[in-house]
């Protein structure tokens, strides 16, 4: 089934366009040539209410669905993906986390102000050996009284320094499945190791978080994974942001590449006149047509009601979006550098950019194989092909 856009959502991804080609572009060159976080356009986004698409109207938010905060990050990452990242980590692995399984004092205090603009998230999960996967965990919390004693070092957060509130992962007791703690910039314990040089997404502030002895209120609590409701949808969900994310920047270096074809002369006809070049470019655009329909297909069944659990269409879905969109967009880029040639290779054209920002997509929210069988647990599950 393919998913088709409202008149309303397509007037959204206007206006998201809109703000992408006004205020974003500008901005591409500083982010990828000084590392420079893209504090003031994360405002900008909060001013446009981009971080509340997912949030109820009660605390500020549109209370609009999955598919249109796909909308907002394929647009942004037709332009950046860095741009893209910041906003889709501070909102759906941090903030969403706090409505779905927080409790109302903890929304009340940290939605309406993540809405706004004046809290920025990030998630610490990542242990040191570089796993996230829960039985590895080794950071720790010990009950003192009112209060909880946090311990560990978290590597590779998205929005390290530049957060103001942090999702904590830890055992407690030796339980094999972590509990979760919001914790604040500013607390006694709470520091922060280098900002890492990636190959791509610079701008993104990517790196190492330390809780030493850190002293949260037992109300920071948020779950615990072995009795409480499953924050894994979140992080579900940010696959699919994952995807779309994909797709706008295939989207974006074809429109370029597509631009270098029709300019470009060769032995005295248009480069996309070639037989092989435009075999490329309409199997470029169908590959992103086919993930675009994927990515939408999954927003669409979480939107309906469907969380995206293991053993789920929603949650084959989700891993779906994980595992053939990041591939695609990969693949993609690599042949828009082939099409452009040497200046694809040179920085003036702005080509490599994208190759090495979707590469990450590859990597971030667990390894393609890990989703892979995700959905072949699904399947098994369920005769839903």
């Amino acid at each position: 089934m393919l998913h088709t856009l409202t008149e309303q959502q397509e007037m959204m991804r206007k206006t998201f366009r809109d703000f992408v080609t006004a205020e974003v572009w500008p901005k591409v060159r500083d982010m990828e040539e000084h590392n420079e976080y893209p504090r003031a356009l994360m405002k900008r986004c909060a001013e446009l209410n981009l971080t509340g698409i997912l949030f109820p109207e009660k605390y500020g938010g549109l209370g609009l669905g999955l598919t249109e905060f796909c909308l907002a990050l394929e647009e942004i990452s037709r332009a950046s993906q860095t741009m893209a990242i910041t906003l889709d980590a501070s909102v759906t692995l941090c903030f969403l986390p706090i409505l779905t399984s927080g409790t109302e004092e903890q929304r009340e205090k940290y939605i309406r102000r993540s809405i706004s603009g004046e809290l920025i998230g990030a998630i610490s999960m990542t242990e040191p050996c570089g796993t996230s996967n829960f039985p590895a965990h080794t950071a720790t919390a010990v009950r003192d009284g009112n209060h909880w004693i946090l311990n560990g070092t978290k590597v590779f957060t998205t929005n390290s320094q530049a957060a103001d509130v942090y999702l904590f992962f830890c055992r407690v007791d030796g339980n094999p499945m972590p509990s979760i703690f919001i914790v604040e910039k500013g607390m006694p314990g709470l520091s922060f190791g280098k900002i890492e040089k990636k190959l791509g997404w610079h701008g993104s502030n990517t790196g190492t978080v330390h809780y030493d002895d850190v002293r949260v209120p037992a109300a920071n609590l948020l779950e615990s994974l072995t009795d409480g409701p499953n924050v894994g949808t979140a992080v579900a969900e940010s696959c699919v942001g994952i995807g779309a994310m994909c797709v706008g920047a295939a989207a974006g270096v074809f429109q370029k590449t597509l631009e270098y074809a029709r300019d470009r002369n060769l032995l005295g006809r248009q480069m996309i006149d070639i037989q092989g070049v435009y075999e490329s470019l309409a199997r470029m655009a169908m590959d992103i047509e086919t993930s675009r329909s994927l990515v939408y297909r999954a927003a669409g069944l979480i939107d309906s009601g469907q969380p995206p659990l293991l053993d789920t269409p929603s949650g084959f879905f989700a891993s779906a979006c994980k595992t053939q969109p990041p591939e695609m967009a990969a693949q993609v880029c690599d042949m828009a550098i082939q099409l452009h040639g040497g200046h694809g290779y040179m920085d003036d054209m702005g080509i490599h950019r994208y190759w090495r920002d979707v590469r990450a997509c590859q990597i971030g929210e667990g390894p393609t194989y890990g989703h892979l069988e995700r959905m072949i647990a699904s399947v098994r599950k369920q005769n839903f092909i």
